[in-house]
């Protein structure tokens, strides 16, 4: 590590090759392999003599705008603001061009979902703090939109929906509150869409729990899509709203974790699309 460049901006060199390797490990991770970041990161600092904590940082930036840009990024690298805007332009040229990036991330979102065996257990931990400068709604140009590609996928839904179900009985059955697990609802399949819920499910006290799940087989940083019958049922009961985030699905040990009221208060809402009729 060269200490004369610690605080020093960064130059389109050295954005263009640390770029470069987060898209070697991006290849790597979408195509199953297992990526050694460490010594990814040993061999930028030999190449551009930046500090490891430096490096890292860079690829949360890098993070950051794929983020931005609702497209995949790695697992790990958790998104990071305070992007430079040469980064920020790099990354979003590395994008457009790497067509091998490209065909992996599309595969990825197609790959068949097994929703067979759904009874593991879900991880429960903490809802993630994503931080990011900038959370408005801005125009640009992404070719593929992989945030809307993958909710769109009623099977995955479906099959984290199921895992749901049996996360609720569980836990109920475990409160001693078999009379409860046996009444949990699978509404979205026994009603249908459109309620602004998936679950019916009950509290300790036996009050209602209105649950709608969001199921990614990406990190529990990747985004999701709330739809305006969520967010409006989430805000006229929120003391009934759960909304229950699984992720990495697919994975040996999925995860969850829950955001319970209004999705108003426990999320920041980037309007994106408005049902329109001529006036």
């Amino acid at each position: 590590m060269d200490s004369n460049k610690a605080g020093a901006s960064w130059t389109d060199d050295e954005v263009a090759v640390t770029v470069d390797t987060y898209f070697e490990m991006l290849r790597a991770e979408l195509a199953g392999d297992v990526i050694n970041k460490s010594q990814f990161n040993r061999n930028l600092q030999d190449a551009i003599g930046r500090s490891k904590g430096a490096i890292e940082f860079k690829h949360a930036n890098i993070s950051a705008v794929l983020h931005q840009l609702r497209s995949f990024y790695i697992n790990g690298y958790k998104p990071r603001s305070n992007v430079q805007k040469s980064l920020r332009l790099e990354v979003e040229r590395r994008l457009r061009i790497d067509s091998e990036v490209e065909k992996l991330m599309l595969q990825a979102v197609d790959e068949p979902v097994d929703a067979t065996g759904v009874d593991f257990l879900l991880r429960q931990s903490e809802a993630p703090v994503i931080e990011m400068a900038d959370r408005i709604y801005h125009r640009q140009a992404v070719k593929h939109d992989f945030v809307q590609l993958e909710a769109s996928k009623r099977e995955l839904g479906l099959a984290g929906e199921l895992a749901v179900v049996n996360f609720e009985k569980a836990r109920l059955r475990e409160a001693g509150m078999d009379h409860l697990a046996n009444d949990v609802e699978h509404i979205s399949v026994t009603q249908g869409d459109g309620l602004g819920f998936d679950i019916l499910s009950f509290d300790s006290t036996g009050a209602e729990r209105l649950i709608e799940v969001k199921t990614t087989r990406r990190a529990e940083t990747w985004p999701f899509v709330a739809t305006r019958n969520e967010v409006s049922l989430s805000t006229e009961v929120p003391e009934k709203f759960h909304l229950y985030r699984v992720f990495g699905f697919g994975k040996p040990t999925p995860g969850l974790f829950t955001l319970p009221g209004s999705l108003e208060k426990s999320c920041s809402l980037v309007p994106r699309d408005f049902d329109a009729y001529p006036s």
